[in-house]
C-alpha cells in the first residue's frame, strides 16, 4: 500500500453542544470517525514501505472547537492520531498529514434541517467563522489529499492543514 486516504465521517445529530450531546450518538461517532482511522492505518502499515503517505481527513471542527461536541472530540483525535502516526513512522519514511477542510458542500452537511440545529451552538460557532466566505467543494479537498499523498509533499509529515477559504481565520 503506497496510499491510504482516511475520509469517512459522519455528523451528530443538530450541533449538539457538551451538556446536551447522546450517549448512544457518540458511540456511533467515536466508531466511525476516531477508531475507524486508527483502523485503517494499523492494518494498511503491514503492507506500507518507505515512502508511503497516509492521509487522514478530519476537520476544521478538530482545531477551533466549532461543531457538535461528539463530532469536534472525533475530529479532534484524529489530528492527535495524525500526530502520533507520524512521530512513530518518521524514521521509516512513511508520512501521516491530516486536512482538516470546513463546511463541504456534500450530500452530507446540504441534508442538515434547520430546526435539528442546536442554536446556541450554531450561534457560536458563527462568531469565529466568516460565513460569507464560499465553502469548500469536494474537489478542492480532494486536491489537497493527491498534494499529501504524492511525492510533491515527500518533506512533510506530522502536519495539519485547514482548508476553508479563510472562513475560519
Amino acid at each position: 500500500i503506497d496510499i491510504l486516504v482516511n475520509n469517512a465521517g459522519v455528523l451528530d445529530t443538530g450541533l449538539a453542544p457538551i451538556d446536551k450531546f447522546d450517549d448512544v450518538e457518540i458511540q456511533k461517532l467515536i466508531s466511525i470517525n476516531q477508531v475507524g482511522t486508527m483502523q485503517c492505518i494499523r492494518a494498511a502499515l503491514e503492507y506500507m514501505q518507505e515512502g508511503s503517505s497516509i492521509v487522514n481527513v478530519a476537520s476544521v471542527a478538530g482545531v477551533n472547537g466549532g461543531g457538535g461536541a461528539a463530532y469536534v472530540s472525533t475530529k479532534s483525535a484524529i489530528i492527535g492520531i495524525t500526530k502520533h502516526t507520524a512521530l512513530l513512522l518518521a524514521d521509516k519514511y512513511i508520512r501521516c498529514n491530516a486536512i482538516c477542510p470546513g463546511t463541504i458542500v456534500t450530500p452530507m452537511t446540504m441534508n442538515m434541517k434547520p430546526e435539528n440545529l442546536d442554536m446556541k451552538m450554531f450561534g457560536a460557532m458563527s462568531k469565529h467563522a466568516d460565513l460569507k466566505i464560499k465553502p469548500c467543494m469536494a474537489e478542492d479537498v480532494a486536491d489537497i489529499i493527491e498534494f499529501f499523498a504524492s511525492d510533491n509533499s515527500k518533506a512533510l509529515t506530522g502536519q495539519i492543514l485547514v482548508s476553508d477559504f479563510g472562513a475560519s481565520l
